[in-house]
C-alpha cells in the first residue's frame, strides 16, 4: 500500500522493465596499441554505450589505473549517437616510462538508474512508479608490452623543427630573442632543454610552451620555447642538433638549425684586454710570522664582515638587479617597455655607470607580470 495525492491504494506489481546490464549499457576499452617503445605515446580509450532515452540519474565513473606511464587527458570527449545508441568516448595519451609488461586495470562506472514499475490499485487504476538501483559496471582490462628501444634520442615519432628570430641585427644590450618550434606525431615532453654558451652573452630561457590533440589513432603535439640573448658584441647563435627516432622506420635522424651570425651594431667588437701584474716580491725584511698574524686577522674580519652583511640583506629581502633582469626577460618579445627596462638593467650589471634605472617604473613592470612581487627594489 502507498499514498498518493492523499489516498492510500494497493498496488500489485504487474511488470519491471530491466534497462541494465548489456541490454542497456556497455563499458569497454581498447588501445592504439599493444605494444610500444619507452617514450612512445599510445592512446587508450574508454567507451560507454548505452540506449536513449534511459532513465539514468547519474553516473560515477572511474578511470583506469595508469601506473607507469605519463598521462594525458582529452578534456573534450567525443559523442555520437548513431541508430538510437549514445557513445561516448574518453581518450586518454599514454607515454610509458620504463620496459616491462603491464596491465592497465579496468575502468568502472556506478550508475543510479530508475527501474520502471507498473501497477494496478482494486479499483483497477493503472500507476506507474520508478524504484532507484545502483549498478556497477567493469571494461575489460589491457595488456601492454613495452620494449627498449637500446638508443638515447630527444623526441621518439616524426616532428618538424624550426626557428624564429626577432632579429639578427641588434643594438648593444638589446634582446635578440629566438623561438624554437616543434610540431609532429609523437610526445614533446621528453625535448632536452638546450644550453647555450656564448663568451660575453647572457642567455635566458623561458618555460616551455607545450600543446598536444588526439587523433584517431596518434597523437599531434606542439613545443615552443623562447631563448634570449643579450651582448654587447658580434656573437655566434651555436647550431641546433635534435635526434629523432621513428618508430615507423625505428631510424634516427638528426635534424640541425645551422649556426646564426648576430650583429651588434655600435659595439666596437674590441677584444678585451687580459692585463698580469706581477707582484715585487720583495718583503724589505719583514718577518714571516708578521704577515701570518695579519692574515689571520684579516680573515677574522672578514668572515664577521660577510656574517653581518648577510644577515642584513636577508631583512632588507631586496630584490637584486640580477632578479629582476631574470623576472622581466620573459615578457621583452611582448612588452616595449619591459624591452627598454631589460637593456638598461644589463648594461647597469655590467657596470654601465651612466645608466640610471627608474625604480618606480621598473616597480611597476615587476607587479604587473608577477603580483607576487612586494619587496623593496634598490
Amino acid at each position: 500500500m502507498i499514498k498518493i495525492l492523499g489516498r492510500y491504494l494497493w498496488i500489485v506489481a504487474i511488470s519491471v522493465s530491466a534497462i541494465f546490464g548489456l541490454d542497456g549499457i556497455t563499458l569497454s576499452m581498447k588501445s592504439s596499441k599493444s605494444s610500444v617503445l619507452v617514450g612512445e605515446p599510445f592512446i587508450v580509450t574508454v567507451i560507454i554505450s548505452e540506449k536513449n532515452g534511459l532513465m539514468i540519474d547519474g553516473k560515477n565513473y572511474q578511470k583506469p589505473d595508469f601506473s607507469g606511464f605519463s598521462v594525458t587527458e582529452d578534456k573534450q570527449p567525443v559523442t555520437t549517437i548513431t541508430n538510437d545508441i549514445k557513445r561516448t568516448e574518453l581518450r586518454y595519451m599514454l607515454t610509458p616510462q620504463n620496459a616491462g609488461s603491464f596491465t592497465i586495470s579496468p575502468a568502472r562506472v556506478e550508475i543510479v538508474a530508475q527501474n520502471s514499475v507498473q501497477s494496478i490499485d482494486f479499483m483497477g487504476i493503472t500507476i506507474e512508479t520508478s524504484i532507484p538501483k545502483i549498478e556497477n559496471l567493469v571494461s575489460n582490462a589491457l595488456n601492454i608490452t613495452v620494449k627498449d628501444p637500446n638508443i638515447q634520442t630527444d623526441l621518439i615519432g616524426n616532428f618538424d623543427i624550426s626557428r624564429n628570430l626577432s632579429s639578427t641585427s641588434t643594438t648593444a644590450n638589446k634582446p635578440v630573442i629566438m623561438t624554437l618550434n616543434i610540431s609532429g606525431n609523437g610526445d614533446v615532453d621528453s625535448m632536452r632543454d638546450l644550453n647555450f654558451s656564448i663568451d660575453g652573452v647572457t642567455v635566458y630561457s623561458q618555460k616551455a610552451i607545450t600543446t598536444k590533440s588526439f587523433g584517431a589513432n596518434e597523437i599531434h603535439s606542439t613545443y615552443k620555447k623562447d631563448y634570449v640573448f643579450i651582448g654587447d658584441h658580434n656573437f655566434t647563435i651555436p647550431a641546433i642538433e635534435i635526434s629523432v627516432l621513428n618508430t615507423s622506420t625505428m631510424q634516427v635522424t638528426t635534424k640541425t638549425i645551422p649556426a646564426q651570425n648576430i650583429i651588434v651594431n655600435g659595439s666596437g667588437n674590441k677584444d678585451q684586454e687580459v692585463v698580469i701584474s706581477h707582484a715585487n716580491n720583495d718583503s724589505h725584511g719583514v718577518p714571516f710570522w708578521l704577515y701570518f698574524i695579519f692574515g689571520v686577522i684579516a680573515t677574522l674580519f672578514i668572515l664577521f664582515l660577510s656574517r653581518f652583511v648577510k644577515i642584513k640583506k636577508t631583512k632588507q629581502k631586496s630584490l637584486s638587479m640580477k632578479n629582476s633582469l631574470s623576472q622581466l626577460m620573459p615578457y621583452a618579445k611582448e612588452d616595449i617597455e619591459v624591452e627598454e627596462m631589460v637593456k638598461n638593467l644589463y648594461a647597469k650589471q655590467k657596470g654601465n655607470k651612466n645608466i640610471k634605472i627608474d625604480k618606480k617604473k621598473l616597480k611597476e613592470l615587476l607587479t604587473k607580470y608577477n603580483n607576487s612581487i612586494k619587496q623593496k627594489i634598490y
